[in-house]
């Protein structure tokens, strides 16, 4: 199990990293950790200890809750694997530079796509 009662969080990369792992993961419920965890982490406040005890107490006792938690983390996970970002990122910039034409488009390519 992992647990991230995180104040603040710009991304949550150890949150999916957990994930990506197989763990269960009790996650803060505030900053970019909800949108990045979706629905396959216990999400607590960060300043409630009760809270997360719970939330680690229940993933311990009840096997079907952690089991249902893993796999939801492994699919979540996959959403976020490098080849599929760096794909998507390209395409970003493909789209835009097709916008600006054949040849602010070879720029774009040549200064700022970088694979």
């Amino acid at each position: 199990m992992a647990v991230y009662p995180s104040l603040y969080e710009g991304f949550g990369l150890p949150a999916i990293e957990s994930m990506a792992c197989g763990v269960p993961l009790v996650a803060s419920n505030t900053s970019s950790l909800p949108e990045v965890t979706d629905n396959a982490a216990i999400l607590v406040n960060p300043c409630d200890p009760l809270a997360i005890a719970k939330a680690i107490r229940f993933l311990l006792s009840d096997q079907v809750a952690r089991r249902t938690f893993v796999e939801r983390g492994l699919r979540r996970a996959e959403e976020f694997r490098w080849e599929r970002i760096v794909a998507k990122t390209v395409q970003v910039y493909q789209d835009v530079a097709s916008r600006m034409g054949t040849r602010q488009a070879e720029e774009v390519s040549a200064k700022s796509v970088i694979v």
